[in-house]
């Protein structure tokens, strides 16, 4: 068995509206592409280890074969990194694992069914971990996650200039950290509630059927 788990953040792009859209329509739009993911891996007394993966890049060997032995993945508000991951990264040509919908856990699950905020920095402030919200990445997150679509039906991304990004991967390191600090603070979900996860994303995954 496993002593820690595994979390990811991603950080992206799309002409997609997301709050219009949802995290998987918008995973599905053909603007949206990934700028870097963090990979964390944090035991119970603290962080092992934090990876930055760009697009191009190998997946490391470790992550590869934990995600293939079914270890657990933590993301704040998974159905977002879930969706990601399904169609941006599994179908690729990189044959990334597939992650099962039991694997997921989620720090926005947990800290909602305690009554702390929704957001990753209110719940970091809520439970006073060290690692804080970065809001000057947060920032720049913000003028990069948009897409401008130019006439021809193709789209560019103007803000992503190889400085921004490395400041972008600062900015996802921070929040991945600061969500493992919190998984950590954490109460774990009841096991009633986690059967109400796994059947959610049962359902959310096979959609309604209609003739």
């Amino acid at each position: 068995p496993f002593e820690g788990v595994l979390g990811l953040d991603f950080e992206t792009a799309s002409a997609a509206d997301l709050k219009k859209t949802g995290a998987w329509a918008y995973s599905c739009h053909p603007s949206t592409l990934i700028y870097c993911a963090a990979w964390i891996y944090c035991r119970p007394n603290g962080v092992a280890f934090c990876s930055l993966w760009y697009p191009g890049m190998p997946l490391l060997k470790g992550i590869r074969e934990y995600l293939r032995a079914g270890g657990t993945v933590l993301a704040h508000n998974a159905p977002f990194e879930r969706a990601i991951c399904a169609n941006l990264l599994t179908p690729s040509a990189m044959a990334f694992p597939e992650i099962e919908d039991h694997q997921w856990v989620d720090t926005q699950a947990s800290g909602l069914a305690v009554g702390l905020p929704r957001t990753l920095e209110g719940l970091a402030k809520a439970l006073g971990v060290p690692a804080q919200k970065d809001m000057e990445g947060h920032k720049l997150m913000r003028k990069m996650a948009r897409a401008v679509e130019l006439v021809d039906g193709q789209w560019t991304y103007p803000m992503a200039t190889p400085a921004n990004l490395k400041r972008l991967g600062e900015y996802c390191i921070i929040d991945a950290v600061a969500m493992a600090q919190c998984w950590n603070k954490l109460p774990k979900l009841p096991t009633t509630e986690v059967r109400l996860c796994h059947a959610d994303r049962r359902i959310n995954r096979r959609g309604v059927f209609l003739d």
